[in-house]
Order: C-alpha cells, then sequence, then structure tokens
C-alpha cells in the first residue's frame, strides 16, 4: 500500500517513516530540501500544495506537516499559509488525483484557554485557541471536517496531546532530560501542569491503524493521547536516569498551569 506523506522530516513523521516501512508499506514524502530516496522510500523536493502527480499512484494522505509547532512567536500569515491555504490545497489535489482515504494531524494546542479552565477535554468542548499556530490549526480542521464530508472521502482527524520520543529536538523536554549531567540542577517550566504525555511510537501505530478504513465514507475526529495523565514534574522524574542525582529547580513566576488532557471518550484505542 502506497501512503502521501507530509511532514516526514519532523520527529513524529521520522518515526511514522520507520514504523511504515517496517511494515510493508511505500512512501512518498514531501520535503522542502532534497533528501536521498531509499528502498521503498521516494522524498519529494517541493511545497506541499504542489499538484503532485505521485498522489495518483497512493490511496492514503497522511499530513502532518504544519507550521508554528516550535516557533509560537510565528507570524498568523506564516501559520496561515501553511497550515490552511497549502494545506487546503494538498486536500484538493489529492481528492483530483483519486487519493481520497485521508488521515489529518492537529493538535491539542487549538483548544487554548480551555485547557485553563477545564481538566479533560473531548473532541466537542469549546475550542479557544490562544496562539497563531492555534488558531490556524483550528480553522484548517473545520475546513477539513466540511470538506471531506462535501467530497464523500474517508477522513480521520486526530488531535495530537503531548508526544515525545527519539528525532526529537534537542531543546524539548523529553531530550534536555536524557541529556542532564550528573548532580546538576534542572529548571522545569510550568511543572504543575498535567499533560497527557504520549509516545512517538505509540502514536504511529495508531496512525496506521488509522488509514485502515471501510468502503462507506466516513469523517470521524479523534484524541491521540495515552489516557493517563501526568504532570510534567512527574513526567520529567520518571524519565531521568535513575544512576543521576538531579536536582529540580522550580521558577515560581513563571508557573502558568495549562492542562492538556483528552477525556477517554474522545481517545482512539
Amino acid at each position: 500500500m502506497n501512503i502521501f506523506l507530509t511532514g516526514g522530516s519532523g520527529f513524529i513523521g521520522k518515526n511514522f517513516i520507520n514504523f511504515a516501512l517496517n511494515h510493508g508499506y511505500k512512501i512518498f514524502a514531501v520535503s522542502r530540501i532534497k533528501r536521498k530516496n531509499k528502498k521503498n522510500l521516494v522524498w519529494l523536493k517541493g511545497e506541499i500544495n504542489k499538484d503532485w502527480n505521485e498522489l495518483k499512484n497512493c490511496s492514503i494522505l497522511v499530513h502532518m506537516a504544519s507550521a508554528g509547532v516550535e516557533n509560537q512567536n510565528l507570524s498568523i500569515d506564516e501559520c496561515l499559509r501553511v497550515n490552511v491555504f497549502q494545506s487546503t490545497k494538498l486536500l484538493l489535489n489529492a481528492y483530483k488525483a483519486g487519493c481520497k482515504k485521508w488521515v489529518i494531524i492537529g493538535t491539542s494546542s487549538e483548544f487554548g484557554d480551555t485547557l485553563k479552565n477545564k481538566k479533560k477535554v473531548g473532541i466537542n468542548s469549546v475550542k479557544k485557541p490562544n496562539n497563531n499556530y492555534g488558531l490556524s490549526k483550528n480553522i484548517f480542521s473545520e475546513i477539513v471536517i466540511n470538506l471531506a464530508k462535501k467530497l464523500k472521502v474517508n477522513c480521520r482527524y486526530a488531535r495530537l496531546f503531548q508526544v515525545y520520543g527519539e528525532f526529537e529536538k534537542k531543546n524539548r523536554l523529553f531530550s534536555s532530560l536524557k541529556s542532564i549531567k550528573k548532580n546538576k540542577d534542572f529548571y522545569i517550566k510550568n511543572p504543575y501542569s498535567i499533560r497527557d504525555f504520549i509516545s512517538a511510537k505509540q502514536v504511529v501505530k495508531k496512525v496506521i491503524e488509522m488509514t485502515k478504513f471501510d468502503k462507506k465514507p466516513t469523517t470521524q475526529v479523534w484524541h491521540i493521547a495515552s489516557g493517563n495523565p501526568i504532570s510534567i514534574k512527574d513526567f520529567a522524574k520518571l524519565h531521568i536516569d535513575s544512576h543521576k542525582k538531579i536536582n529540580f529547580k522550580i521558577n515560581k513566576k513563571k508557573i502558568n498551569v495549562e492542562n492538556h488532557i483528552s477525556d477517554k471518550k474522545s481517545l482512539w484505542q
């Protein structure tokens, strides 16, 4: 089975490629820079909204690419350009090419300020985005759902919660924990916030499961999370090497409690 993938150069995308290739899939992956092909992996250089001929050879679209994940200060114009306009064109191109099975990746950041007021959010909870990334992804989620229903394609829109694992950037929490030296202080930002942490390996397995549709067109929204939320501080303690004695330091002036927790009814099991 052939998959057309965007966001393959991101840390979740890299995990997805490894998993999919090991399970017999062939992948056509879009990248802005030239990358080396390997067995069953074809890299396509260009923007995601290009009218890719390779979409005709793919039965499934997995769209992970987005702007603003790492850069919370990214302009609204750039977030809209990639997350709304280019992404919508990608869906239209896929439909035109006959690729009518879509798994689209969203984010819990779409809920924004709602996360400060509720312990858990469901697929129908009120969304109040509080940054450009969350706003653009929220706009796109509405477009995806309406477009999929109108075109009568198979579509699953999946909001990711806190993902960690291999290939993460060094400045992210999980990677930082792995690089801590013995007997050092480690400062935790927002230690009392609760996150529904899930490993990238678990995420990509669930995304592959989502690509398996029945023949009848369906449009669904799901959340991908562990279902076992813990505080950021407790997560940090769990992932520190046992031989290291770390002093966790908390800057109380910067504490900002925001709980990214999904209700269990909304989770893809």
